[in-house]
């Protein structure tokens, strides 16, 4: 496959904008752990280094690892780095992983843009298996089902379970998992539930030679459902360690309106408003409950949905040189 970045300027997504934004101001909750700033920070920049620009001058993070699997543009992707301290390692991330030092808090948003399979799931047993308490690792995936065409609706459920099955192993397919579950609206849930069994197993099996108190734990503040043409699930959680559950209350994730830690997603949508309206619902906000946030003409729907993000909501100017 092409590197995405070529195909999509991650930097222009409304929603993916917005899910940044969160993410930044989720991780400006660390500090009871240690200092945002002495965080290193790992992901997949592409040409584009949004998450990084952001990172780095919203968070001071400096310590930043980009892993590029698209190893014959390593010279566009040096030419793009925003800032010195972006350091970047070719290769897949299954082989790029486990070669880490993992000796530091680590602030990791794995944003794949293909689907949950096998690779994905190994990724996430190589973090498990290494990450320190006080580290933060979001996971993104497509989970837009997958269609055959010119097939029925029985034929279409067969050939999604088949596909699904094959991605990610038989074996990691959760128990009562029907055909119907991997349709649109469906699928998300049951990858959710694949990331963490897998996270969970993986924890199982590092915790069983330890103490209790040194016992890892992860416990999950992100659950994000957006689509700005694929949908996307994001999840995202803190690993901890059981003596420090205390540091974990202590960053008071649960006073972010975004953040969720159940099976009940946070829907991002990014309505598509004028500035005027912009300013005019700006003027109104915040307000509860967000239902008296109006505005004539506009879909009461969309206006609810900007009231959401409003805090978030990404801002796209063209500038014309004259």
């Amino acid at each position: 496959m092409a590197n995405s970045g070529e195909l999509v300027n991650y930097s222009l997504r409304p929603a993916k904008a917005a899910e940044r934004k969160m993410l930044c101001e989720l991780a400006r909750r660390l500090g009871p752990f240690s200092r945002v700033e002495t965080y290193r920070y790992i992901g997949f920049g592409s040409i584009y280094f949004a998450d990084f620009q952001l990172f780095h001058q919203s968070l001071g993070i400096s310590d930043m690892l980009s892993i590029e699997k698209d190893e014959a543009n390593e010279a566009r992707f040096e030419f793009n780095k925003p800032f010195r301290c972006v350091e970047l390692k070719l290769g897949q991330s299954n082989t790029v992983l486990p070669h880490l030092s993992w000796d530091r808090r680590s602030l990791l948003w794995l944003d794949y843009d293909g689907k949950l399979d096998k690779s994905v799931l190994a990724d996430l047993a190589t973090v498990c298996s290494k990450v320190v308490s006080g580290s933060l690792l979001i996971v993104s995936v497509n989970v837009e089902p997958d269609r055959k065409p010119n097939a029925s609706p029985e034929e279409q459920d067969d050939h999604r379970l088949k596909i699904f099955s094959e991605a990610v192993g038989v074996e990691k397919v959760p128990l009562g998992t029907a055909r119907a579950n991997l349709r649109s609206g469906e699928l998300a849930k049951v990858c959710r539930r694949v990331i963490n069994n897998e996270i969970a197993r993986e924890l199982t099996i590092r915790n069983g030679p330890l103490l209790d108190e040194r016992k890892l734990h992860f416990e999950q503040v992100i659950h994000f459902l957006y689509a700005d043409g694929a949908q996307m699930l994001t999840i995202g959680g803190m690993f901890y360690e059981e003596r420090e559950r205390s540091l974990l209350n202590a960053c008071g994730f649960q006073q972010l309106t975004f953040v969720r830690g159940g099976d009940q997603a946070f829907t991002i949508r990014a309505p598509k408003l004028t500035h005027k309206e912009i300013r005019y619902l700006n003027s109104q906000l915040p307000r509860v409950p967000a239902t008296e946030v109006i505005l004539s003409g506009v879909p009461e729907s969309d206006v609810q949905a900007y009231a959401a993000i409003y805090r978030y909501y990404p801002s796209f100017i063209e500038i014309l040189a004259g």
